[in-house]
């Protein structure tokens, strides 16, 4: 347990350490909750988490939003904004022109985009490397390209570069068909080697291992290819618990 600082410095450093961490998250994820960000800047507390939000939102830095849920519920979300997002990019980082729009948040999104930040911060904690997104691209990129692009892209401690792909929810086996085929395109250009598919719990993760090993064959870059075991072993299943820890 890291100790608690006491001298009027260490607190100042600690604060301003809170703050630096939250600004460096949110300056991709553009929105979070209290209780993400408090993993993100290390604490458990809820009054200390509410308390160092507080102060950011005074000094203009994020803003709270509240976002209304289906059967009444409210989720509280805190969002950069454009001065938080100067703030983030001073540390030498490429400014991000973005900032948190209030009521912009789609609903259908929300639990997916959830659990991508925090498999983002376990992956960070557990030595992972270079996470990006490929999923967030402009209307004009999408009319260009109708490939599918994985959730995220990231290094693996042992150095492997893996495409992502948060999978809550099982598709049909011809969707799969044509994820499969765009995998192992992007693969083929050197754009990752391999494919982590990481999933709430084990039934779902072995239920997709089952349907992916039996695609018996795909479309590879226009070219139809079939799919063996060196092509299956290209594709690794897991739970969000298992993931930090998986060998690639």
């Amino acid at each position: 347990m890291p100790l608690i600082p006491h001298s009027h410095a260490e607190r100042l450093a600690r604060k301003a350490d809170k703050r630096r961490r939250l600004l460096s998250f949110l300056r991709l994820e553009l929105w979070t909750t209290p209780s993400v960000a408090g993993m993100v800047m290390g604490v458990s507390d809820r009054a200390t988490i509410k308390s160092t939000i507080d102060r950011m939102e005074v000094d203009g830095l994020v803003v709270r939003d509240r976002v209304r849920m289906p059967l009444g519920l409210v989720l509280h979300v805190v969002g950069i904004t454009m001065n938080g997002q100067a703030e983030a990019g001073s540390t030498g980082k490429p400014f991000v022109a973005r900032a948190y729009e209030t009521g912009r948040i789609g609903l259908t999104v929300i639990d997916h985009t959830l659990e991508l930040q925090r498999l983002r911060i376990a992956a960070a904690r557990a030595g992972y490397k270079g996470w990006a997104y490929l999923d967030r691209i402009t209307v004009e990129q999408r009319k260009e390209s109708r490939q599918h692009r994985a959730d995220a892209l990231v290094t693996h401690p042992g150095g492997v570069r893996a495409a992502l792909e948060c999978e809550r929810t099982l598709k049909s086996r011809k969707r799969y068909q044509v994820i499969v085929g765009d995998h192992l395109s992007a693969i083929g250009q050197r754009q990752y080697e391999r494919v982590i598919w990481t999933c709430p719990n084990a039934a779902i993760a072995d239920s997709l291992r089952k349907i992916i090993n039996s695609i018996p064959r795909v479309i590879v870059a226009g070219v139809d290819n079939r799919m063996g075991q060196q092509e299956q072993a290209l594709f690794t299943f897991c739970t969000y618990t298992e993931f930090p820890t998986i060998e690639l």
